[in-house]
């Protein structure tokens, strides 16, 4: 599949890795050039060029770019000062820099500096916060795209919301494909669905879309990864585990620290892994350690003192743990475990969300995530609240005809950031109607088993069958077996027939299939009796 130049004719690509403070200092040049004369502006910037060369080619990408415009700035202005000329951003100093800002976002196809900015610091979050590796091969990929141009004028995006007696096929997938384009899409930044529906998606934009959903800033940057992790699945180094993987794992057993210490400054792999690429590398003997460890377990603690007087990065490790995985329900137990350890609660992670922001979108286990709340001072913020299950602050975000606030609107729950899996949830649209940010807060609320927030917002209107990804909040809470929540969302209508796109089954007939593999799903039995009822 081949990448058009262009994402349409007349549109400037988005950099390969977008940089708010590249494009605030070309809008300050465009002014500049304006006060001065571009003959002028030119003649200066090449001059500067000419004198940084030695020194600028060694850096690389926006660095460079940066500290170029920088320099040409700098030779600019001393020369207006020369020519005693009048400087940019004074009135009737030429251009203003309001105007360069709408030129430059008009060039990328965004209406306004506002939304470049917001989608530029967006991108920011989202590359601090690692890429979304799910699903992650060519073949997908390239699937992905084809399902975003495959939906180009045939009808798929004429879906408005999702309602338990609309078509259910393609809906909530349409949804996420919707909420996709708005998201991560230039010209449809923020656009509504009507906007969305009756234009035609090029493929430049249909793969700057599924990159996104992966966290990666372009289609190109996803590709040299997709090469990368083909050529380690085939290199030897990366295949089996690392040389002295069984020395540490009878070191750990005996829970022997000064032997695991021996081990790993001689076989360093072990703990590490040979990856290049992640901040936080974790190796085959940290996961082992992990299966060793229970509440009150005084060895396994002496063992990680141990190996951090040595230097190895247990804290950051432990802490990290307290974000968890996107895929599965945690186990209460598990989070007691890594808190007495002395996971730091408190601790916040390169993108800026908190843990507790973590703990409510991953764990899926309200009560885990209350031994969190209870170390920390949550935000405010009408989504915490949900999660958390406090209706009055909740209330607060609300006017006095239900709808939401503004409070409600800048403050978000940014599911790609916070690493959950994209068939779960959807990107974050710029401009959310009031529905759906109603409807995003009782998914959270669902996901955390809080009852009485998720009535509160039954009864503002919000659908009990809100699909924010491919699932309904009844077939994620069969999945995971929250029979609580199964019964109070199949008491209040929720669809039983409900069918997910590429699946061949049912919420109903899940709970069909979990019956026969009872041994790995014990609650599987109640669930079908809630579902017979």
């Amino acid at each position: 599949m081949t990448t058009s130049k262009s994402p349409v004719d007349g549109l400037r690509p988005l950099p390969a890795r977008p940089n708010l403070e590249f494009e605030k200092k070309r809008a300050r040049r465009m002014v500049l050039e304006s006060t001065l004369g571009v003959s002028v502006a030119q003649e200066t910037a090449k001059n500067v060029e000419t004198d940084e060369e030695t020194t600028l080619h060694a850096e690389t990408g926006h660095e460079t770019a940066i500290r170029a415009e920088a320099g040409m700035e700098t030779a600019i202005y001393a020369e207006a000062r020369r020519r005693e000329e009048p400087r940019a951003g004074l009135p009737n100093a030429g251009m203003k820099l309001s105007d360069a800002h709408l030129l430059i976002a008009r060039e990328y196809g965004f209406a306004s500096w506002r939304r470049l900015s917001t989608y530029y610091k967006t991108w920011q979050l989202h590359e601090l916060s690692g890429p979304n590796r799910w699903n992650f091969s060519s073949k997908n990929v390239n699937d992905e795209v084809a399902r975003l141009l495959k939906g180009n004028g045939t009808g798929v995006h004429d879906v408005v919301e999702y309602t338990s007696d609309a078509p259910a096929e393609f809906t909530a997938f349409s949804q996420s494909q919707l909420a996709a384009i708005a998201a991560f899409v230039p010209r449809f930044y923020g656009a509504t669905n009507a906007e969305i529906r009756n234009s035609t998606l090029s493929e430049a934009e249909a793969q700057l879309v599924v990159a996104r959903l992966r966290k990666f800033p372009s289609w190109e940057a996803m590709q040299a990864r997709l090469k990368e992790d083909a050529w380690r699945n085939k290199h030897p180094k990366y295949q089996g585990a690392p040389t002295g993987t069984d020395k540490a794992l009878e070191a750990i057993r005996n829970r022997d620290g000064d032997m695991l210490v021996r081990v790993l400054e001689t076989f360093p792999d072990c703990f590490y892994g040979p990856s290049l690429n992640d901040s936080l590398r974790i190796g085959p003997v940290w996961e082992i350690i992990k299966q060793f460890m229970q509440v009150g377990d005084t060895a396994t603690r002496n063992l990680l003192d141990r190996l951090a007087v040595a230097g190895v990065e247990v804290q950051q490790h432990l802490n990290s743990e307290l974000l968890a995985g996107p895929f599965f329900r945690i186990p209460t137990e598990q989070i007691k475990t890594f808190l007495e350890l002395g996971a730091d609660p408190n601790w916040v992670p390169p993108n800026g969300a908190s843990v507790l922001e973590y703990a409510i979108m991953r764990y899926m286990n309200g009560e885990a995530v209350d031994l969190i709340a209870a170390r920390v001072k949550p935000r405010k913020a009408f989504w915490i609240a949900a999660g958390l299950g406090d209706v009055a602050t909740m209330r607060t975000f609300l006017n006095k005809r239900g709808q939401v606030t503004d409070a409600a609107r800048r403050d978000r729950p940014d599911a790609l950031m916070l690493g959950v899996a994209p068939v779960m949830t959807r990107a974050q649209r710029p401009n959310a109607s009031d529905t759906e940010i109603l409807s995003e807060a009782f998914y959270v609320a669902g996901i955390n088993g809080r009852f009485e927030a998720m009535q509160d917002l039954l009864d503002l209107g919000v659908s009990v069958d809100y699909a924010p990804g491919r699932f309904t909040p009844l077939y994620l809470a069969i999945a995971h077996e929250m029979v609580e929540v199964v019964e109070f969302l199949v008491q209040r209508g929720a669809d039983r027939d409900f069918m997910l796109e590429h699946r061949a089954d049912s919420v109903r007939e899940l709970s069909l299939r979990m019956m026969e593999d009872k041994e790995r799903h014990p609650n599987a039995a109640r669930i079908h009796a809630l579902l017979s009822r």
